[in-house]
Protein backbone atom coordinates (compact mmCIF):
# COMPACT_ATOMS: atom_id res chain seq x y z
CA UNK A 1 0.00 0.00 0.00
CA UNK A 2 3.12 2.24 0.55
CA UNK A 3 3.43 4.09 -2.45
CA UNK A 4 7.10 5.46 -4.13
CA UNK A 5 7.28 9.12 -3.80
CA UNK A 6 6.55 10.95 -7.04
CA UNK A 7 6.79 14.52 -7.94
CA UNK A 8 4.95 16.93 -9.57
CA UNK A 9 6.64 16.68 -12.64
CA UNK A 10 2.98 16.35 -14.55
CA UNK A 11 1.82 19.59 -13.59
CA UNK A 12 1.52 22.18 -16.42
CA UNK A 13 4.29 24.90 -16.81
CA UNK A 14 7.12 21.98 -15.48
CA UNK A 15 9.22 21.82 -18.53
CA UNK A 16 11.30 19.03 -17.01
CA UNK A 17 14.36 20.18 -18.10
CA UNK A 18 17.62 18.92 -15.48
CA UNK A 19 18.25 21.79 -12.82
CA UNK A 20 21.50 22.02 -11.63
CA UNK A 21 22.14 22.05 -8.01
CA UNK A 22 24.05 25.54 -6.60
CA UNK A 23 27.10 24.76 -6.53
CA UNK A 24 27.06 22.22 -8.87
CA UNK A 25 27.86 22.03 -12.55
CA UNK A 26 26.91 20.47 -15.61
CA UNK A 27 28.97 18.15 -17.34
CA UNK A 28 31.85 19.26 -19.47
CA UNK A 29 32.49 18.12 -23.08
CA UNK A 30 35.73 16.23 -22.72
CA UNK A 31 37.49 18.01 -26.13
CA UNK A 32 37.85 21.55 -24.86
CA UNK A 33 38.35 24.50 -27.66
CA UNK A 34 41.95 25.52 -28.07
CA UNK A 35 42.61 28.71 -26.60
CA UNK A 36 44.43 30.04 -28.99
CA UNK A 37 41.68 29.94 -31.54
CA UNK A 38 38.66 31.98 -29.30
CA UNK A 39 38.90 35.71 -29.71
CA UNK A 40 39.71 38.17 -26.73
CA UNK A 41 35.92 38.82 -26.66
CA UNK A 42 34.82 35.40 -26.62
CA UNK A 43 37.24 35.11 -23.95
CA UNK A 44 35.79 37.71 -21.78
CA UNK A 45 32.04 36.95 -22.56
CA UNK A 46 31.23 40.10 -24.56
CA UNK A 47 30.41 40.53 -28.44
CA UNK A 48 32.68 41.58 -31.07
CA UNK A 49 31.53 44.92 -30.17
CA UNK A 50 33.59 45.03 -27.04
CA UNK A 51 30.18 45.91 -24.82
CA UNK A 52 29.14 43.68 -22.64
CA UNK A 53 26.61 40.92 -23.73
CA UNK A 54 22.99 42.50 -22.10
CA UNK A 55 22.24 39.66 -19.52
CA UNK A 56 18.61 38.45 -19.39
CA UNK A 57 15.69 39.63 -17.33
CA UNK A 58 14.01 37.15 -15.11
CA UNK A 59 10.51 37.00 -15.48
CA UNK A 60 8.62 39.12 -12.85
CA UNK A 61 7.24 37.14 -9.64
CA UNK A 62 3.97 35.80 -9.76
CA UNK A 63 1.54 37.64 -7.51
CA UNK A 64 -0.35 34.78 -5.82
CA UNK A 65 -4.29 35.29 -4.19
CA UNK A 66 -4.74 34.59 -0.77
CA UNK A 67 -6.52 31.35 -1.88
CA UNK A 68 -6.47 28.30 0.47
CA UNK A 69 -6.18 24.89 -1.80
CA UNK A 70 -7.03 21.49 0.03
CA UNK A 71 -6.59 17.92 -1.05
CA UNK A 72 -9.93 16.03 -0.49
CA UNK A 73 -10.13 11.95 -1.23
CA UNK A 74 -12.20 11.07 -4.07
CA UNK A 75 -14.91 8.93 -3.13
CA UNK A 76 -14.19 6.01 -5.71
CA UNK A 77 -10.56 5.92 -4.96
CA UNK A 78 -10.86 6.28 -1.12
CA UNK A 79 -13.58 2.97 -1.63
CA UNK A 80 -11.00 1.47 -3.11
CA UNK A 81 -8.32 2.02 -1.00
CA UNK A 82 -10.56 0.76 2.13
CA UNK A 83 -11.55 -2.35 0.60
CA UNK A 84 -7.76 -2.91 0.13
CA UNK A 85 -7.03 -2.26 4.12
CA UNK A 86 -10.24 -4.48 5.05
CA UNK A 87 -8.80 -7.11 2.93
CA UNK A 88 -5.35 -7.11 3.78
CA UNK A 89 -5.67 -7.19 7.73
CA UNK A 90 -2.76 -5.13 8.15
CA UNK A 91 -1.70 -1.50 10.03
CA UNK A 92 -1.06 1.09 8.08
CA UNK A 93 0.42 4.63 9.10
CA UNK A 94 -1.75 7.22 8.55
CA UNK A 95 0.33 10.04 7.00
CA UNK A 96 1.27 7.20 4.38
CA UNK A 97 -2.41 6.68 3.58
CA UNK A 98 -2.71 10.71 2.77
CA UNK A 99 0.73 10.40 0.44
CA UNK A 100 -1.02 7.83 -1.35
CA UNK A 101 -3.97 9.86 -1.93
CA UNK A 102 -2.04 12.69 -2.85
CA UNK A 103 0.20 10.68 -5.39
CA UNK A 104 -2.33 10.38 -8.09
CA UNK A 105 -4.73 13.68 -9.34
CA UNK A 106 -7.59 10.59 -9.93
CA UNK A 107 -7.28 9.75 -6.27
CA UNK A 108 -8.18 13.18 -4.77
CA UNK A 109 -10.63 16.47 -5.51
CA UNK A 110 -9.06 19.56 -4.71
CA UNK A 111 -11.26 22.56 -2.96
CA UNK A 112 -10.14 26.12 -3.29
CA UNK A 113 -11.46 28.73 -0.36
CA UNK A 114 -11.17 32.26 -1.14
CA UNK A 115 -9.93 34.20 1.91
CA UNK A 116 -10.53 37.72 0.40
CA UNK A 117 -13.00 37.47 -2.04
CA UNK A 118 -15.07 35.67 -4.51
CA UNK A 119 -13.67 33.38 -6.77
CA UNK A 120 -15.87 32.69 -10.13
CA UNK A 121 -16.71 28.83 -12.23
CA UNK A 122 -17.57 29.28 -15.82
CA UNK A 123 -20.14 27.23 -15.61
CA UNK A 124 -20.49 25.70 -19.03
CA UNK A 125 -16.65 25.93 -20.19
CA UNK A 126 -15.37 24.60 -16.74
CA UNK A 127 -12.42 26.13 -14.56
CA UNK A 128 -12.13 28.25 -11.88
CA UNK A 129 -11.31 31.67 -12.46
CA UNK A 130 -9.84 34.99 -9.83
CA UNK A 131 -12.28 37.56 -12.04
CA UNK A 132 -15.37 37.47 -13.96
CA UNK A 133 -14.50 38.73 -16.60
CA UNK A 134 -11.47 36.06 -17.10
CA UNK A 135 -14.32 33.27 -16.76
CA UNK A 136 -16.36 34.81 -19.68
CA UNK A 137 -13.57 35.51 -21.92
CA UNK A 138 -13.16 31.39 -21.25
CA UNK A 139 -16.12 31.02 -21.74
CA UNK A 140 -16.94 32.57 -25.56
CA UNK A 141 -13.16 31.08 -26.31
CA UNK A 142 -14.46 28.02 -25.46
CA UNK A 143 -18.10 27.98 -25.90
CA UNK A 144 -18.59 26.64 -29.47
CA UNK A 145 -21.15 23.82 -29.03
CA UNK A 146 -22.18 24.91 -25.24
CA UNK A 147 -23.26 28.82 -25.95
CA UNK A 148 -23.32 28.94 -29.81
CA UNK A 149 -22.85 27.38 -32.81
CA UNK A 150 -21.13 28.16 -35.88
CA UNK A 151 -22.12 27.28 -39.89
CA UNK A 152 -20.28 28.84 -42.75
CA UNK A 153 -22.14 29.99 -46.08
CA UNK A 154 -21.23 30.28 -49.80
CA UNK A 155 -21.10 33.73 -51.09
CA UNK A 156 -19.82 35.25 -54.22
CA UNK A 157 -15.84 36.64 -53.33
CA UNK A 158 -15.34 40.06 -54.39
CA UNK A 159 -15.25 41.34 -57.50
CA UNK A 160 -11.99 43.59 -58.97
CA UNK A 161 -8.08 43.19 -59.79
CA UNK A 162 -6.04 42.72 -56.89
CA UNK A 163 -2.52 42.60 -56.94
CA UNK A 164 -1.69 42.29 -53.20
CA UNK A 165 -3.32 42.00 -49.76
CA UNK A 166 -2.31 42.94 -46.34
CA UNK A 167 -2.21 41.16 -42.87
CA UNK A 168 -1.69 42.32 -39.33
CA UNK A 169 2.25 41.92 -38.70
CA UNK A 170 0.76 40.65 -34.85
CA UNK A 171 -1.92 38.50 -35.15
CA UNK A 172 -1.05 37.47 -39.02
CA UNK A 173 -4.93 37.90 -40.07
CA UNK A 174 -5.52 39.06 -43.25
CA UNK A 175 -7.29 42.41 -44.41
CA UNK A 176 -7.20 41.69 -48.07
CA UNK A 177 -6.29 44.89 -50.85
CA UNK A 178 -6.31 48.66 -49.40
CA UNK A 179 -8.90 49.21 -52.50
CA UNK A 180 -11.44 46.85 -51.18
CA UNK A 181 -14.62 48.54 -49.81
CA UNK A 182 -14.30 46.95 -46.15
CA UNK A 183 -10.85 47.48 -45.50
CA UNK A 184 -11.20 50.14 -43.44
CA UNK A 185 -13.80 48.76 -40.96
CA UNK A 186 -12.26 45.55 -40.98
CA UNK A 187 -8.42 47.01 -39.92
CA UNK A 188 -10.70 49.25 -36.77
CA UNK A 189 -12.14 46.46 -35.75
CA UNK A 190 -9.32 44.26 -35.57
CA UNK A 191 -7.37 46.64 -33.63
CA UNK A 192 -10.12 47.14 -30.84
CA UNK A 193 -11.26 43.33 -30.74
CA UNK A 194 -7.70 41.63 -30.67
CA UNK A 195 -5.10 44.72 -30.22
CA UNK A 196 -6.84 47.47 -27.58
CA UNK A 197 -3.63 47.41 -25.44
CA UNK A 198 -1.69 49.17 -28.40
CA UNK A 199 -2.12 53.06 -30.27
CA UNK A 200 -3.67 52.36 -33.21
CA UNK A 201 -1.13 54.08 -35.28
CA UNK A 202 1.46 51.69 -34.23
CA UNK A 203 -0.90 48.74 -35.10
CA UNK A 204 -0.95 50.31 -38.54
CA UNK A 205 2.78 50.37 -39.08
CA UNK A 206 2.85 46.56 -38.03
CA UNK A 207 0.70 46.33 -41.11
CA UNK A 208 2.55 44.24 -43.87
CA UNK A 209 1.51 44.13 -47.67
CA UNK A 210 1.91 40.76 -49.46
CA UNK A 211 2.76 40.62 -52.93
CA UNK A 212 2.07 36.75 -54.01
CA UNK A 213 -1.09 35.48 -56.32
CA UNK A 214 -1.11 32.83 -53.30
CA UNK A 215 -1.94 35.24 -50.74
CA UNK A 216 -4.69 36.75 -52.95
CA UNK A 217 -6.16 33.97 -53.52
CA UNK A 218 -6.17 32.68 -50.22
CA UNK A 219 -7.92 35.87 -49.32
CA UNK A 220 -10.50 35.62 -52.13
CA UNK A 221 -11.29 32.36 -51.04
CA UNK A 222 -11.34 32.96 -47.53
CA UNK A 223 -14.36 35.79 -48.63
CA UNK A 224 -16.64 33.23 -50.84
CA UNK A 225 -18.21 32.08 -47.39
CA UNK A 226 -19.75 33.50 -44.63
CA UNK A 227 -20.00 32.72 -41.23
CA UNK A 228 -23.44 33.03 -39.36
CA UNK A 229 -23.05 32.20 -35.03
CA UNK A 230 -26.43 31.40 -33.74
CA UNK A 231 -26.50 31.62 -29.73
CA UNK A 232 -28.26 28.60 -28.55
CA UNK A 233 -28.94 29.82 -25.18
CA UNK A 234 -32.35 31.71 -26.21
CA UNK A 235 -35.72 30.26 -26.22
CA UNK A 236 -35.36 31.22 -30.01
CA UNK A 237 -31.97 31.04 -31.18
CA UNK A 238 -30.51 34.04 -32.54
CA UNK A 239 -28.17 34.37 -35.50
CA UNK A 240 -25.36 36.62 -36.23
CA UNK A 241 -22.62 37.53 -38.75
CA UNK A 242 -20.46 39.40 -36.67
CA UNK A 243 -18.46 37.40 -33.54
CA UNK A 244 -18.29 40.58 -31.68
CA UNK A 245 -22.34 41.14 -31.76
CA UNK A 246 -23.14 37.64 -30.92
CA UNK A 247 -20.37 37.92 -27.53
CA UNK A 248 -22.39 41.36 -26.57
CA UNK A 249 -25.71 39.64 -26.82
CA UNK A 250 -24.32 36.63 -24.57
CA UNK A 251 -23.06 39.04 -22.23
CA UNK A 252 -26.06 41.27 -22.27
CA UNK A 253 -28.71 38.51 -21.89
CA UNK A 254 -26.76 35.23 -19.96
CA UNK A 255 -24.28 36.14 -18.32
CA UNK A 256 -25.68 34.45 -15.47
CA UNK A 257 -25.72 30.88 -16.91
CA UNK A 258 -21.83 31.23 -18.05
CA UNK A 259 -20.18 32.36 -14.54
CA UNK A 260 -21.06 31.81 -11.09
CA UNK A 261 -19.61 33.78 -7.63
CA UNK A 262 -18.78 31.62 -5.15
CA UNK A 263 -16.33 31.77 -2.02
CA UNK A 264 -15.15 27.64 -1.96
CA UNK A 265 -15.15 25.66 -5.11
CA UNK A 266 -14.09 21.89 -5.59
CA UNK A 267 -12.70 20.33 -8.70
CA UNK A 268 -11.37 17.18 -9.73
CA UNK A 269 -7.45 16.57 -9.23
CA UNK A 270 -7.28 16.07 -13.09
CA UNK A 271 -8.82 19.50 -13.62
CA UNK A 272 -6.52 20.91 -11.35
CA UNK A 273 -4.13 20.76 -12.75
CA UNK A 274 -5.46 22.68 -16.08
CA UNK A 275 -7.00 25.52 -14.19
CA UNK A 276 -6.98 27.92 -16.80
CA UNK A 277 -5.67 30.83 -14.49
CA UNK A 278 -2.02 30.65 -14.19
CA UNK A 279 -1.79 32.27 -10.72
CA UNK A 280 -4.44 29.42 -9.49
CA UNK A 281 -2.32 26.91 -11.17
CA UNK A 282 0.47 27.94 -8.88
CA UNK A 283 -1.13 27.73 -5.91
CA UNK A 284 -2.47 24.54 -6.44
CA UNK A 285 1.59 23.46 -7.34
CA UNK A 286 2.65 25.40 -4.17
CA UNK A 287 0.01 23.48 -2.18
CA UNK A 288 0.82 19.74 -3.31
CA UNK A 289 4.21 19.94 -2.54
CA UNK A 290 3.62 21.55 0.75
CA UNK A 291 1.34 18.28 1.46
CA UNK A 292 3.27 15.54 -0.07
CA UNK A 293 6.27 17.02 2.58
CA UNK A 294 3.46 17.07 5.49
CA UNK A 295 0.38 16.18 4.58
CA UNK A 296 -1.10 17.51 7.97
CA UNK A 297 -4.00 18.75 5.60
CA UNK A 298 -5.08 15.53 4.26
CA UNK A 299 -4.80 14.01 7.05
CA UNK A 300 -7.24 16.29 8.81
CA UNK A 301 -9.81 15.63 5.64
CA UNK A 302 -9.41 11.82 5.70
CA UNK A 303 -9.87 11.12 9.56
CA UNK A 304 -13.96 11.20 9.28
CA UNK A 305 -13.89 9.01 6.32
CA UNK A 306 -11.64 6.82 8.14
CA UNK A 307 -13.96 7.12 10.99
CA UNK A 308 -17.38 6.37 8.79
CA UNK A 309 -15.33 3.30 7.54
CA UNK A 310 -15.16 1.47 10.37
CA UNK A 311 -11.54 1.71 11.25
CA UNK A 312 -9.68 1.81 14.59
CA UNK A 313 -6.87 4.20 15.00
CA UNK A 314 -3.98 3.54 17.18
CA UNK A 315 -0.64 4.77 18.23
CA UNK A 316 2.81 3.49 17.90
CA UNK A 317 6.64 4.07 18.91
CA UNK A 318 7.03 7.88 18.22
CA UNK A 319 3.43 8.44 18.46
CA UNK A 320 2.87 8.15 15.08
CA UNK A 321 -0.83 7.26 14.04
CA UNK A 322 -2.23 4.11 12.36
CA UNK A 323 -5.22 2.71 10.98
CA UNK A 324 -6.31 -0.98 11.09
CA UNK A 325 -9.48 -2.81 10.37
CA UNK A 326 -8.91 -4.58 13.96
CA UNK A 327 -10.15 -3.38 17.24
CA UNK A 328 -6.80 -3.99 18.94
CA UNK A 329 -6.89 -6.30 22.40
CA UNK A 330 -4.39 -7.35 25.31
CA UNK A 331 -4.66 -10.61 27.53
CA UNK A 332 -5.18 -10.06 31.17
CA UNK A 333 -2.47 -13.09 31.35
CA UNK A 334 -1.11 -15.05 28.92
CA UNK A 335 -0.17 -18.46 31.49
CA UNK A 336 -4.18 -20.02 30.16
CA UNK A 337 -2.46 -20.05 26.66
CA UNK A 338 -0.98 -22.94 24.97
CA UNK A 339 2.86 -23.13 24.89
CA UNK A 340 2.85 -22.39 21.07
CA UNK A 341 0.82 -19.16 21.59
CA UNK A 342 2.95 -18.33 24.62
CA UNK A 343 6.50 -18.88 22.64
CA UNK A 344 4.62 -16.16 19.76
CA UNK A 345 3.90 -13.73 22.72
CA UNK A 346 6.75 -14.27 24.02
CA UNK A 347 9.40 -13.87 21.41
CA UNK A 348 7.25 -11.00 19.62
CA UNK A 349 7.45 -9.16 22.49
CA UNK A 350 11.15 -9.34 23.11
CA UNK A 351 12.03 -8.80 19.19
CA UNK A 352 9.76 -5.82 17.97
CA UNK A 353 9.79 -5.57 14.77
CA UNK A 354 10.07 -9.66 14.10
CA UNK A 355 8.44 -10.84 10.91
CA UNK A 356 6.87 -14.12 10.11
CA UNK A 357 9.65 -15.91 8.74
CA UNK A 358 12.31 -14.40 12.08
CA UNK A 359 9.11 -16.00 13.90
CA UNK A 360 9.41 -19.03 12.39
CA UNK A 361 13.33 -19.85 12.17
CA UNK A 362 13.37 -19.02 16.24
CA UNK A 363 10.46 -21.18 16.79
CA UNK A 364 11.92 -24.35 14.65
CA UNK A 365 11.47 -26.96 14.58
CA UNK A 366 7.42 -26.43 14.88
CA UNK A 367 4.64 -27.54 13.18
CA UNK A 368 4.15 -24.72 10.49
CA UNK A 369 0.25 -25.02 9.79
CA UNK A 370 -0.66 -25.04 13.41
CA UNK A 371 1.77 -21.69 13.55
CA UNK A 372 -0.08 -19.89 10.98
CA UNK A 373 -3.34 -20.89 12.74
CA UNK A 374 -2.16 -19.57 15.75
CA UNK A 375 -0.59 -16.41 14.38
CA UNK A 376 -3.84 -15.40 12.53
CA UNK A 377 -5.80 -16.28 15.43
CA UNK A 378 -3.90 -13.79 17.49
CA UNK A 379 -4.05 -11.46 14.51
CA UNK A 380 -7.81 -11.69 13.90
CA UNK A 381 -8.51 -10.57 17.53
CA UNK A 382 -6.21 -7.89 17.85
CA UNK A 383 -3.52 -9.66 20.14
CA UNK A 384 -0.82 -9.32 17.46
CA UNK A 385 -0.53 -6.08 14.55
CA UNK A 386 1.09 -6.91 11.78
CA UNK A 387 1.72 -3.99 9.83
CA UNK A 388 1.73 -3.17 6.18
CA UNK A 389 5.85 -4.04 5.50
CA UNK A 390 5.23 -7.11 7.30
CA UNK A 391 6.50 -6.41 10.47
CA UNK A 392 4.46 -7.90 14.03
CA UNK A 393 3.88 -6.16 17.24
CA UNK A 394 2.01 -7.62 20.19
CA UNK A 395 0.54 -5.97 22.47
CA UNK A 396 1.44 -6.15 26.43
CA UNK A 397 -0.82 -7.73 29.07
CA UNK A 398 -3.34 -5.51 30.64
CA UNK A 399 -2.10 -3.31 33.87
CA UNK A 400 -3.12 -5.53 36.82
CA UNK A 401 -6.04 -4.51 38.96
CA UNK A 402 -4.72 -3.19 42.43
CA UNK A 403 -7.62 -3.89 44.95
CA UNK A 404 -8.65 -0.93 47.80
CA UNK A 405 -6.99 -1.39 51.31
CA UNK A 406 -9.50 -1.65 54.00
CA UNK A 407 -8.39 1.51 55.54
CA UNK A 408 -10.00 3.43 52.56
CA UNK A 409 -13.22 2.24 51.79
CA UNK A 410 -14.00 2.44 47.69
CA UNK A 411 -15.90 5.10 46.87
CA UNK A 412 -18.71 5.45 44.28
CA UNK A 413 -17.95 7.51 41.12
CA UNK A 414 -20.07 9.09 38.64
CA UNK A 415 -18.90 8.45 35.51
CA UNK A 416 -18.32 11.51 34.00
CA UNK A 417 -19.50 12.49 30.63
CA UNK A 418 -16.40 12.23 27.54
CA UNK A 419 -15.81 15.13 26.24
CA UNK A 420 -17.00 15.91 22.08
CA UNK A 421 -14.26 14.97 19.92
CA UNK A 422 -14.27 16.29 16.44
CA UNK A 423 -14.22 13.50 13.71
CA UNK A 424 -10.92 15.23 12.10
CA UNK A 425 -9.10 14.69 15.81
CA UNK A 426 -9.78 11.38 16.84
CA UNK A 427 -8.14 9.27 19.27
CA UNK A 428 -5.93 6.61 19.26
CA UNK A 429 -7.99 3.37 20.60
CA UNK A 430 -7.58 2.79 23.85
CA UNK A 431 -6.14 -0.34 25.10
Amino acid sequence: MKAPVKNYDRHPGDSGERKFDKGSRPPRDRQREPRGERRPEERRGRPQGGRPAPRPVAPAPLILPNVDVTFVPNEAAFTTMIEAVEQSNRAYALFDLAKLVLNKPERHNVKFTFKDGQLYCALLAGGVFLSQEAAVRHTLQQGEGKVFTRADKPVDPPKGSFQFVNRCGITGEWFGPPNYHEYQTRLIKHHQQRLAHMQFDRFKSSIETVHDPEAVKAWLESKSKLTEYTCILDTEPKVFIDRSELEKHIRTNHLDKLVSAVSVVEVTGLMSRRVPEQRLLEVVRQSWENERRFPLKTVNELRPLLVKAGLHFFKYKKGFTFITPIKLNRFESTTNLSELLQKIIAFLRTHEGATRKKLAEHLAPVNETQLASDLHWLIQDGYVVEFHDGKLWALEDKPAKVAPTSATPPVAETPATPPAVAPESAPAAEL
